[in-house]
């Protein structure tokens, strides 16, 4: 059927069903998930545990929520102006550079003069930067979907942000090595059931390393391709939808894939996220279905059959990769989340072209069976590709 150019397109939700599902089978992707065999090892004890710790850290983050709306309300009404503790260190460190000034007049040490103006120059610039980095950090006022922290940046990264972002700090120090400025935070930690508080100094690299931004842009492309496809007046066959959305939508870099995957707007949801999709009935299953049995006995209770506190265990592991089932590998989350989120939009698009051409179900032998059609479809492409 030939589509109205220029015509928008809402997605259909369910969107890990249909093709690409039923006779997916990942030891079939080369690559993709070796080594993962070594990480699932935990067992069922371990991830009992980080059910335990998941629930603590998202009542600890509904608190920190609260800080960081009033944290990026401070930064922009102020323009990201400095604490009380940046002016007390600023006064300190420039009564210091006057002292030497003044002693380097009276040498006529123009060596250590041109060091003063140096260091001068430099901490002006660090005094710019900072306020720069807590702008970003809060987000424009006149765009807040598109800009600020993403909601990726979670637990105890949260926590420093936002304290450094709020500028309750207690100390601000200049390393006599590298004359770059330490912060000096109290910061919470659970030990034996109580919360302790104990010193983190960080120079404010180390701090913004931490930080990871919203990513409209992957968003955006797939706005436009999504809509593209659905002016077409035939189905793009699976294979080479998921190709062009590996290449082109996906983003490059685990930052932005995983700026993507936690914040709204996953798969043209302007309001729902990865996660909030991926527990919809529905889906649940099918996206079950993309993993092998022992990534999923990783996160099962021992019953054969993960429960509503386990596969939101099992979501948070594809969406973070700080998760502890990645024993902090970067690289190995990336290769997991990433198949997963191509495999989800290109379903998006498929279910959605289908629902809006039914009568190109109808016209198929599997009389509106979609699973059958996408079966076939499937076991096509795979005889293609043998011979």
């Amino acid at each position: 059927m030939a589509k109205k150019q220029g015509v928008s397109y809402s997605p259909n939700t369910a969107l890990m069903q249909g093709a690409g599902v039923a006779s997916k089978n990942w030891d079939n992707v080369p690559g993709v998930y070796a080594g993962l065999d070594k990480v699932v090892g935990g067992g069922m004890d371990l991830a009992k545990d980080q059910m335990a710790e998941l629930e603590k850290q998202e009542l600890k983050e509904q608190g920190i929520t609260n800080r960081v709306d009033a944290m990026k309300q401070k930064i922009q009404q102020e323009g990201g102006s400095l604490s009380e503790v940046d002016y007390s260190h600023a006064t300190k460190f420039m009564e210091g550079l006057g002292a030497r000034y003044e002693e380097a007049s009276k040498n006529k040490d123009n060596e250590e003069l041109a060091k003063i103006t140096t260091e001068y120059n430099g901490y002006l610039s660090n005094i710019n930067t900072q306020k720069q980095n807590r702008i970003n950090i809060g987000g424009d006022p006149e765009d807040p979907d598109n800009t600020g922290l993403s909601k990726s940046v979670k637990g105890r990264d949260l926590d420093i942000l936002t304290t450094w972002g709020e500028g309750k700090y207690k100390e601000v120090y200049t390393n006599e090595d590298t004359k770059e400025k330490v912060y000096v935070m109290e910061m919470p930690y659970l030990a034996f059931g109580q919360t302790l508080y104990e010193d983190v100094e960080m120079t404010e690299k180390e701090i913004m390393g931490l930080a990871n931004y919203k990513s409209p842009e992957t968003s955006i492309k797939f706005s436009k391709f999504f809509n593209t496809e659905m002016n077409r007046k035939e189905l793009t066959s699976d294979e080479r939808l998921k190709g062009n959305i590996e290449r082109n939508i996906v983003p490059d870099s685990p930052q932005a894939l995983n700026a993507y995957l936690n914040d709204e707007g996953f798969g043209m949801e302007k309001s729902k996220t990865f996660t909030q999709l991926m527990q919809l009935e529905e889906n649940k299953s099918t996206v079950l279905g993309l993993i092998d049995e022992k990534t999923k006995d990783y996160f099962d209770g021992n019953d054969n059959k993960l429960d509503a506190a386990e596969y939101k265990n099992f979501l948070n592991a594809i969406t973070s990769p700080s998760h502890p089932f990645w024993q902090g590998n970067m690289k190995a989350w990336d290769s997991f989340a990433r198949p997963i989120t191509a495999e989800a939009l290109t379903n998006i698009t498929r279910n959605t072209w289908l629902a809006e051409n039914p009568q190109e179900i109808e016209e198929n032998d599997g009389g509106g069976d979609i699973m059958k059609i996408m079966e076939e479809n499937n076991s096509e492409e795979s005889t293609e590709e043998k011979s």
